[in-house]
């Protein structure tokens, strides 16, 4: 998780704020620490033509956000790299990865925030020490930053998808001790992660997102349509066979899609003839750890990512 050069230590209040920045929207939630975990309330806001900064203050005075809160960035506004660790003590590590990411990016480096974290020790079977670096624009940071310290509140930290995701699997119980697979729909693209106890092993893109689907809600599926499921199907599949092969993890348990403008219900179904693994739509029941009030599971469903900022900032505190 990012965090701010000046940010100091605090008594933590019992009501936390999270907002997720998604390339079609701006979501938050409010998140009780008190007693366990406990959605207070959650709204989304829509924005087009990549007007995220107006949409995100218009959030925060219709939701009457303050005090504290935790960003999560959608991956449309960072990118996610993996590479070999550098050979170095850990106080150097982050100042020897930016000069390790600085020939595999194109913008200066200078102008992007890196973040990175490091695969489990026995991922590749031990043999391999290897980090996700997460590059993002500062000016990018700078107007989040702006933005929410205008309107009264308070960063704790600022974090990535694929971290919020797997945060919140891990909170809700859904991946404890056992391989968890998470597909994700964007708009023309997806995205799958492996992971294990909440920890994250492989992220990577998928060809297809919910733009290539817009056919199950039919009530038949066409040619076009099933070839598009073929195709999703084969990208998960050489994912879960890397995880295997050359991660050397075991089988993975289950697959679960994320909230996508798509009937996953539908999607589940038919990957279930054609995977071995069991796939199943997200369902809030999952979430034992993480009640919540009379919120629309709809409106939960914009909100993950911002729920699962929340806990991966209490959980590291």
């Amino acid at each position: 998780m990012i965090r701010l050069p000046r940010l100091k230590k605090k008594q933590r209040l019992g009501l936390l704020n999270g907002i997720s920045i998604e390339s079609n929207g701006v979501a938050c939630a409010k998140v009780s620490t008190k007693n366990g975990l406990h959605v207070k309330s959650s709204g989304f806001l829509p924005y087009e033509d990549n007007e995220w900064q107006g949409a995100l203050r218009r959030l925060i005075s219709s939701e009457r956000l303050y005090g504290e809160v935790y960003i999560s960035l959608s991956d449309d506004f960072y990118n996610l790299l993996l590479i070999d660790a550098p050979d170095v003590p850990e106080a150097e590590m982050a100042d020897a990865i930016k000069w390790k990411v600085k020939d595999v990016i194109s913008q200066p480096l200078e102008s992007v925030t890196i973040q990175y974290f490091k695969l489990p020790e026995d991922a590749y079977r031990g043999r391999m020490n290897m980090v996700y670096v997460a590059v993002a624009e500062k000016a990018l940071i700078q107007q989040i930053v702006d933005t929410c310290e205008h309107k009264g509140l308070e960063i704790r930290g600022i974090t990535i998808k694929d971290l919020s995701l797997s945060n919140l699997l891990f909170a809700s119980g859904v991946t404890e001790g056992e391989s968890t697979g998470m597909v994700s729909l964007g708009t023309s693209e997806g995205q799958m992660r492996l992971l294990e106890s909440g920890n994250l092993y492989l992220a990577r893109n998928l060809g297809i997102g919910v733009d290539h689907l817009s056919g199950l809600n039919e009530e038949a599926l066409s040619d076009y349509d099933r070839a598009q499921c073929d195709e999703l199907m084969f990208d998960i599949k050489r994912s879960l066979d890397y995880y295997e092969s050359q991660l050397g993890k075991g089988l993975v348990n289950r697959i679960i899609l994320m909230p996508a403008d798509v009937n996953n219900v539908r999607l589940a179904g038919v990957l279930n003839e054609k995977l071995d693994v069991q796939v199943q739509p997200w369902h809030w029941q999952f979430t034992e750890n993480i009640s919540h009030e009379s919120e629309s599971p709809e409106i939960l469903d914009h909100c993950i990512s911002a729920i699962g900022a929340v806990i991966g900032g209490w959980l590291e505190d």
